[in-house]
């Protein structure tokens, strides 16, 4: 739609006006728009530095779950789009050292899981990081990394030992859900509401997760159904909502063209009122993260990882089709 399509384009000239993160890398590839591909491929290769050699995912570290999970799904999407061999080091390192670093169970904390020697012994992945459990907005991210990482069909990731055992493990944890109740805030029983103060858009990235998959349309179904499920509730939510703003359209657009033009007609009067008259959009929650930073009208929102006008372009740039996570064809096969 026209309307769309200045929206987007207005949206872009902000985004590309910052200084770029993966929350804004992403929205700019999705564009499709060739006149911010030079900042989307700066940014990319400055994931991937010489001799980079991914570390223990750790808080609070030189990289987290958080950190390299967002950075993973980037370089994957980024690398599906323009095959740029300067990246791979960055992402193989990044989605194997992932694969490495998940629970037994296939969830992951804000860190890496704790390996003991009895884990060794059995030859099973460790544990929750310590000090905190499951936190599946996190983990959920990390394991779509991995996924997309495979599509790549890099050799360093499709053949690793562990790279198809950590995409077993999140098939069988979060298909146990499947016709149960929605995704919950880690190692517990399926969430009832199916909403944000319960799901915060993980229901959405759980059905991008069985996208990347391939070959899992009732699961993908399900998930895309719950997300568009929560459309009249997205103003709750533990850390803020900008999880579920950011991931719950997407959840919708997984399920297809109908489903997302349904949930985004329903969403339309709020993001209306969110956008601002130079193209960015705000970001309000009533929730315990009530504004996106110190100042109502910064831009930062979540620690970085993702800001309002940023995710608001990857929804106007559905309909280019550009990436996996917005419904685009994969341009590798699944192996």
């Amino acid at each position: 739609m026209p309307e769309s399509a200045l929206l987007l384009s207005n949206a872009l000239k902000v985004v590309s006006a910052r200084t770029t993160s993966h929350s804004e890398a992403l929205a700019l590839l999705a564009s499709g728009d060739p006149t911010y591909m030079p900042q989307v491929i700066a940014y990319a290769r400055s994931l991937s530095p010489s001799g980079y050699v991914a570390p223990w995912p750790e808080y609070g570290g030189a990289e987290s779950i958080w950190t390299m999970g967002y950075r993973c799904m980037f370089l994957a999407e980024y690398y599906m789009v323009t095959n740029d061999f300067q990246v791979t080091t960055g992402l193989v390192q990044r989605v194997t050292m992932l694969a490495k670093s998940d629970t037994m169970y296939s969830s992951y904390g804000h860190g890496g899981a704790n390996v003991y020697p009895y884990h060794k012994a059995a030859g099973v992945h460790g544990t929750s990081d310590g000090g905190y459990g499951p936190v599946n907005a996190c983990g959920l991210v990390a394991n779509l990394g991995v996924a997309l990482g495979k599509r790549t069909g890099l050799p360093g990731i499709v053949t690793n030992a562990e790279v198809q055992p950590a995409i077993t493990r999140a098939y069988n944890f979060y298909n146990f859900l499947v016709y149960k109740g929605g995704v919950n805030y880690g190692d517990m029983e399926p969430n009832n509401e199916f909403v944000q103060w319960g799901s915060q858009g993980k229901n959405g990235i759980a059905a991008l997760l069985f996208t990347a998959m391939g070959g899992c349309p009732t699961q993908v179904q399900y998930f895309s159904r719950l997300s568009m499920a929560g459309w009249a509730d997205m103003e709750h939510g533990h850390g803020g909502v900008g999880w579920a703003r950011h991931w719950q359209p997407m959840g919708a657009c997984a399920g297809g063209t109908n489903a997302v033009v349904a949930f985004m007609a329903n969403r339309r009067w709020f993001n209306e009122l969110t956008r601002r008259s130079n193209g960015s959009f705000a970001y309000e929650c009533i929730a315990d993260a009530m504004v996106s930073s110190a100042n109502y009208w910064d831009y930062t929102s979540l620690g970085g990882f993702i800001d309002p006008t940023s995710w608001n372009a990857l929804h106007l740039a559905f309909g280019k089709q550009k990436l996996l996570i917005t419904a685009g064809t994969p341009i590798r096969p699944t192996r």
